[in-house]
This record gives C-alpha cells, structure tokens and sequence, in this order.
C-alpha cells in the first residue's frame, strides 16, 4: 500500500530526473566541447601572432632577398616559448630556414605535410603528429604568405596537453547545481505526488457513491482537488435527494388508477407503472405484451401516428401537442391519452372508463325512454286542443 501512494511520486521525480540528467549531459558535453576549442584557439591565436611577427621579421630584414634566413635565430631568442620550433618553407615546398635543424638544406620536400596542405587552401593548418626528421611529436601551426610558409610547431609534451585539456572544475559547480535542484524536486514531486495520490483515491472512492473525507495539502492542486470535491459531494447530495423524490413519485404513480407510462425521444420506455401494464393487456387481450412493445401494437397506432405528425415541429411548454382517443374491447371501455414534451419525449396515460361509459348509456336509454314516455300523452293533449 506505501508503495502505491508513493508510485506517482517516484515515478514523476524519476521522469524529471532523468530529463534533468539528459540535458546535464548535453550541458557538460557542450561546455566540455567549447572549453577544450577555445584553448585551443588561444594557443592558435599565440601561434599566429609568432608566424606574424617571423613574417614581419623577414620582410624588415629582407631575407627574401639575401636568403640568410640564419638570422631568424636572433628573433628564437625573443619568443616566449623555449620548446618552439620555428620553418620557413617556400612555394615548392623547400625549407628555408629551420630553428631546430641545422642542415635544413638537406630536408625533404614539406609540401606533403597536414598542416601544410592545409594551410594552402585555408587561413591556417594545424596538426598533431610525430616529425619526420626529428620523430618526436609536435604541435603544428602553419600560415600562407606571399612568398613562403611560415611553420610554428611546439613539442607535444606535458605542458601543451594539459593547456589544451579542458578545465573541469565547472563541473564540480554543475554537479553542485544538480545536487540543489535534485533536493528542490524531491521537495516539489513529494508534495506535489501527495495531491495526486489524494485525487487518485478520490477517483476510486467514487465507485461507492459515498462522500469521500480527505484533506488535501495547500497547494495549488490541492486546491483544486478540495474544489472538486465539495462539488462532487454536493452532486451526490443531490443524487441522493433526486433518488428519494423519485422513489416518492413512482410510489405515487403506482397508487394511480390509472396506467402512466413515460417514454424517450428515441420511443425507449423509460417508467412505467403497474396499472399501465395491466390496461395495455385488457386493451390488447395479450398478457405476454410489455412495454417496450407498446408502440408497436395496432390498437395504439394513432399514437404512432401523431408522434411522426409533431416529429419535426418546435415544441413549447406553454403549447404541448396532445392526443386523445377511446377505445372498446370485450365490452369495456378505455381511455388513451398522449402528451409530447418540448425534448420530445411523451406520456402516455390509459384509464379504464368502462363504468362511466356505462353509466353514460344508462342516462342516455333512461332520457330516451322518458322522452318516449311523454310524448304520447302531449299527442294527445295536442290533438284535443286543435279538435
């Protein structure tokens, strides 16, 4: 039972954790990511600024010219890296100078290198690879200008891997920052699960038509929860007086004397009593008719009639459409009475007036028999007054 009333909690803080934990992951990568790149802009950055200030150099000093590029290793003194390696390297791919080879002279040809090839089609090449000359491994950096190539290239150690790694203390701080959102919503799934496991057991409870009691937490589904509550126990309230007023009608309706029976729109019975059905069998001489069959005997074929007469007609309170007709069997007499209702529902009432009927007949033979009673005497009385 616990674990049922906990279950939509767990599961709504294990859907938002796991959400949060993806997009963390995207965060980190994406931060990983530019965080390594833009280290290793700003070692390019450095690179391109050395290959600048050697092509500045170059030019002031015209060694294009003289060729004694030699003089590059009074510039080497001046740059800020020990470990960098300064080419120069011409159209064809020759090394002209060379600050870590002395015999560059006797180089191969360098138009085949990464960076290089790179370089020639772009704003600058870079690569990490092992020298063919030297073997040991180097960070290229490489810049096309007018008339040659100048190479930057650092020793690939300790110092230039942990420059281009990634700083990861901002992790700590993101982790810090999942932790404090982690406890925040814990907070807010456990009062926000509580809620809907109230309204959960609202919902089941409802089964039993019996008011539910339950507090629910202050918040704002918990308000809507203690709204919708009140209105359900007023609606079963209602239900409930609605139940005892319809007992007290049908009662009433069976003591009639006379058959009440009310129909749907759709000519589905929806109630009738007693009396309804024992007349419906008098009228028919059927006992084994119901009903649910009503509309579709003979003797009730008018009524038929008139429902299909005012199908289609606006129906008011103030002018309901009425039908009224008698009718005979085995010597007694009956009344059917229809009412249509504005939804286009009707009533349908059958009354037994075989004694009034009778009573009729009687007045009328008895009016018929004085009339023949005085007549013969006033004939007589009439003849004499005119002789």
């Amino acid at each position: 039972m616990a674990f049922s009333k906990n279950q939509f909690r767990n599961t709504l803080l294990l859907f938002y954790s796991a959400i949060f934990c993806l997009v963390l992951l995207l965060i980190i990568t994406y931060l990983y990511r530019r965080e390594k790149e833009y280290r290793t802009e700003t070692l390019n950055d450095e690179l391109s600024n050395i290959t600048s200030i050697v092509d500045n150099f170059i030019n002031i000093n015209s060694l294009y010219i003289t060729n004694d590029y030699r003089q590059i290793d009074s510039l080497n003194k001046l740059l800020p890296h020990p470990n960098l390696r300064i080419s120069v390297i011409d159209r064809e791919g020759k090394v002209l100078y060379d600050s870590f080879i002395h015999d560059y002279e006797n180089m191969d040809n360098h138009l085949d290198r990464p960076e290089i090839i790179q370089s020639s089609s772009e704003d600058f090449g870079t690569a990490i690879r092992k020298s063919g000359t030297t073997r040991e491994e180097y960070y290229y950096y490489s810049r096309k200008f007018s008339r040659y190539y100048v190479r930057a290239a650092l020793i690939y150690d300790v110092n230039v891997v942990n420059f281009l790694k990634a700083n990861l203390r901002f992790l700590f701080i993101i982790l810090l920052f999942f932790i404090v959102i982690g406890i925040v919503l814990l907070f807010v799934t456990n009062r926000f699960g509580e809620s809907v496991t109230r309204l959960k057991d609202f919902a089941l409870s409802l089964r039993s038509d019996k008011p539910f009691i339950s507090d629910f937490p202050k918040n704002e589904l918990g308000i809507i929860g203690s709204e919708i509550l009140e209105i359900y126990n007023n609606l079963l309230k209602a239900k409930n007086d609605l139940a005892i007023e319809k007992e007290k009608l049908s009662n009433h309706l069976n003591a009639l004397n006379e058959g009440v029976a009310f129909f749907s729109k759709e000519k589905e019975i929806n109630f009738s009593n007693d009396h309804f059905i024992k007349l419906m069998n008098m009228i028919t001489g059927d006992l084994k008719i119901f009903p649910a069959n009503f509309l579709e005997l003979p003797e009730f074929g008018e009524i038929t009639e008139f429902l299909n007469k005012n199908s289609e007609i606006v129906i008011t309170d103030a002018d309901l459409p009425k039908l009224e007709y008698q009718v005979s069997k085995d010597g007694r007499f009956f009344s059917v009475q229809c009412v249509i209702f504005h939804d286009k529902s009707f009533e349908v009432i059958l009354n037994d007036i075989t004694r009034i009927s009778k009573n009729k007949i009687i007045k009328q033979q008895m009016t018929s028999n004085i009339a023949h009673e005085l007549k013969t005497p006033v004939s007589s009385i009439k003849g004499y007054i005119e002789t």
